[in-house]
């Protein structure tokens, strides 16, 4: 389903840049709506975004347990992180190199997607 973004399945507009960019700087998986908060975006095109991604290969999520809190049973969180494969296209599709995606920064942006984030 890959189309002119290369290997991915989503257009590469610039939230999803920012999208990308919070997947390739979080060293451990990151929570949907970790990636709506920092990279900006309905949250609903980021779950969109996510399952797209998941369902090609590029992204693998798991679902966190129930957990209770003062009496209220509060709803599963569910965590991504990227492939290889995943790694690999996000890398290619921002034009970066090994290391810059640490920066925070990607062709065009002026800002750091960084500073934002944790």
């Amino acid at each position: 389903m890959a189309d002119r973004n290369g290997d991915l399945p989503v257009k590469l507009t610039r939230v999803n840049r920012r999208r990308l960019l919070v997947l390739l700087t979080d060293a451990a998986n990151i929570g949907g709506s970790d990636i709506w908060r920092f990279a900006g975006g309905s949250a609903g095109q980021a779950y969109v975004f996510l399952d797209k991604m998941e369902d090609a290969g590029l992204v693998t999520s798991r679902q966190e347990a129930p957990e209770e809190r003062e009496n209220r049973l509060l709803p599963c969180r569910r965590f991504y992180a990227l492939t290889d494969d995943g790694r690999a296209a996000a890398m290619k599709a921002l034009r970066l190199r090994e290391g810059q995606e640490r920066q925070g920064l990607w062709p065009g942006a002026g800002a750091t997607a960084g500073a934002a984030c944790p």
